[in-house]
């Protein structure tokens, strides 16, 4: 049902905007993260790529539009595991976000995206980095209670433990 209204109301804003509009552009992105929570992660791709590079063209590639699509296209490619395509994709949307500060919200969710893909990799230390530098973050901007910030330490003793079960943390990302 919100997959139907996510493309109804794209498809309304095409009409009425164009397709290369900003705004249009914003709803593709969030029309790939829907795809991605219902777990259709080639439909994902297949809608968010061509996405990207229009909003590469129209708000420019180091715009937050474009920041949206990385975020969302490196997501469906890990869960894909097409790894490396996904960490391209993180890196250039963290590059994004950390023009805002590095104590950013976007900034720390890229942290646990980033290590969630470093975990899968095996690469524990990197992700032990950017596991402690999302608690701190969190720590900060969300405050001490807030859910997020349990996620992220609960990445944090992942990657610390050298102990990553892929098939339950995709269960718990969902």
């Amino acid at each position: 049902l919100a997959l139907d209204l996510y493309h109804r109301s794209r498809t309304t804003a095409e009409a009425e905007l164009g397709p290369q509009h900003p705004d249009v552009l914003a709803m593709v992105s969030a029309e790939g993260a829907a795809l991605f929570k219902l777990e259709r992660h080639a439909d994902a791709v297949a809608l968010l790529g061509p996405g990207l590079a229009s909003a590469e063209r129209v708000a420019g590639p180091s715009s937050d539009l474009a920041a949206s699509f990385l975020t969302n296209l490196g997501l469906a490619q890990q869960q894909l595991e097409h790894l490396a395509e996904a960490r391209a994709a993180f890196e250039r949307s963290y590059a994004i976000h950390a023009r805002h500060g590095s104590d950013s919200l976007g900034a720390g969710t890229l942290d646990l995206d980033l290590a969630f893909l470093l975990l899968d990799t095996g690469e524990l230390g990197p992700a032990r980095s950017h596991t402690e530098r999302a608690v701190a973050i969190f720590g900060k901007v969300l405050g001490p209670a807030h859910p997020d910030l349990a996620t992220a330490r609960s990445r944090a003793e992942t990657a610390r433990s050298g102990r990553f079960d892929r098939s339950s943390a995709v269960a718990s990302a969902s």
